[in-house]
């Protein structure tokens, strides 16, 4: 065996394994992605779904990781899906599935102005279900009080 051979020190499997779990957990952003405007919360959720490649994820748990309320979650996810970025699985029973979507089906397509829109569009309806919420529950102590 030669002199080189004998120096050379093996990484205990530890370190082999923890050196491709770190390889694992990095993504690459598109430059168009980077570039397209999205807000911080939008671009942390949507660098979480890229690095899990399919996020089952509850709410909660993604609200967790990324730190920041499920409310700003469910408005970041909602805007992403509306441009085009991210789609939505609907599972019965569990929690949805979001995933990347081809930069082909959204490149050249949306404009920081579109994103603009869609995320009026969204702020509105969020603002309709919550008003649509508190009458509800208005309704309901009125009842009870009625009652």
């Amino acid at each position: 065996m030669s002199q080189n051979n004998q120096n050379k020190v093996k990484p205990s499997n530890k370190e082999a394994s923890s050196k491709s779990i770190k390889e694992r957990q990095k993504i690459t952003v598109f430059k168009e992605v980077d570039e397209l405007g999205l807000d911080p919360y939008e671009f942390r959720v949507y660098g979480h779904i890229a690095r899990r490649g399919d996020c089952f994820a509850s709410l909660e748990k993604i609200a967790a990781i990324c730190c920041m309320s499920v409310r700003r979650v469910q408005y970041s996810l909602k805007v992403l899906e509306e441009a085009g970025l991210i789609h939505k699985e609907k599972r019965k029973g569990r929690a949805n599935k979001f995933a990347l979507t081809y930069p082909s089906k959204w490149l050249n397509k949306i404009s920081k102005e579109q994103l603009e829109r869609i995320r009026q569009k969204v702020k509105s309806h969020r603002k309709e279900d919550d008003d649509a919420a508190s009458t509800k529950a208005g309704n309901k102590i009125k009842e009870e009080l009625d009652g």
